[in-house]
Formats: structure tokens, C-alpha cells, sequence
């Protein structure tokens, strides 16, 4: 007796109609035609077909090992000191921008915010707030992902259009 007969020994199947409803209807929505365009490109591709969907950001962040992990990179990410280099050569007088992107919060919360946006939705967007005489950016706010909206460009489909705020 294999192990999978063992379990099955523990786990019987539903008896009466209601029961053999229940299995038959499972077979029906388990069962795929090896026909069907599905099956044929589950055989070309070597992957499973998977009854479920991907948990949102929020689901997985309920999981304590992911919520620490996150926090691990994001406050790890925010302790790091940032240098700047021009040309491969370490800068004495680093610009404005690297050590104080954002001058409404400190450093560490700028670049801690930014791998915490990382870690959860894989991607960030930061703003260019302000830039100097010689159009060099000097300030940069971090994006919200969730009130980032990102809408198509009828003139340039290339070319999306992104809305924050007002």
C-alpha cells in the first residue's frame, strides 16, 4: 500500500447524491480536453494549469515572514549611507539630490520608502520635484504607488500618461 492509498484511507469520498454531485462536478472542472488549445499549450510549455490566482500585496503582506522581510530590506536599504561617483571616481562634494532626495523626509526614510516599494509591488516611481539652473534635478518625492494612475495616450500609444493628484 502507497503512501497516497494511506491518504486516501483517511479522507473517504462524500456518499449519497449529494456527494457523488459534488465528486462528479469536480471531475468535470478538473478534467481538460487533451484537444483543447489549454492542454496543448500546457504540453508545449511543460507548465501545470493552476485553479487559483495570485495573492494580492496586501493578502501576502498579512504572512509574518514576508511583512518582516520587507521590513528587513527596507530598513536595512534606509541605514546605508549613499555615495555619489562622476566618470568612476568617488565625488568629494556629492549633489544635493543623493543625500537629501526629498527635503520633506530624512534620507533614510526616502530610500527605505523606495526598496519597501520595491520589495512589494516590484517597481517605484519617484518625481522630479525641482531642478536647478542647469535643469539637474535637485529634489525627488516618492510616488504613491496606489494614487498613481496610468492612462493611455491617444496621441502616442507608446507614451502612457501618468496622473498624480490633481
Amino acid at each position: 500500500m502507497g503512501m497516497f492509498d494511506r491518504i486516501r484511507t483517511l479522507f473517504p469520498a462524500p456518499t449519497g447524491s449529494w456527494g457523488a454531485e459534488f465528486v462528479a462536478a469536480q471531475r468535470r472542472e478538473l478534467s481538460l480536453d487533451p484537444a483543447s488549445p489549454l492542454a496543448i499549450l500546457q504540453r508545449m510549455s511543460g507548465s501545470s494549469y493552476q485553479p487559483w490566482t495570485p495573492p494580492s500585496v496586501s493578502q501576502a503582506l498579512s504572512v509574518p515572514a514576508i511583512q518582516r522581510a520587507v521590513s528587513l530590506i527596507a530598513g536595512t536599504t534606509g541605514t546605508l549611507s549613499m555615495q555619489a561617483f562622476r566618470n568612476g571616481a568617488l565625488m568629494d562634494d556629492p549633489p544635493r539630490v543623493a543625500t537629501r532626495p526629498d527635503p520633506r523626509e530624512t534620507t533614510g526614510a526616502f530610500y527605505g520608502g523606495t526598496a519597501s516599494d520595491m520589495a512589494k509591488y516590484g517597481e517605484f516611481v519617484w518625481w522630479v520635484a525641482n531642478r536647478d539652473g542647469d535643469d539637474i534635478p535637485t529634489s525627488l518625492v516618492r510616488v504613491p504607488l496606489r494614487e498613481l494612475k496610468v492612462e493611455e495616450n491617444k496621441d502616442d500609444g507608446l507614451l502612457a500618461r501618468d496622473k498624480w493628484g490633481t
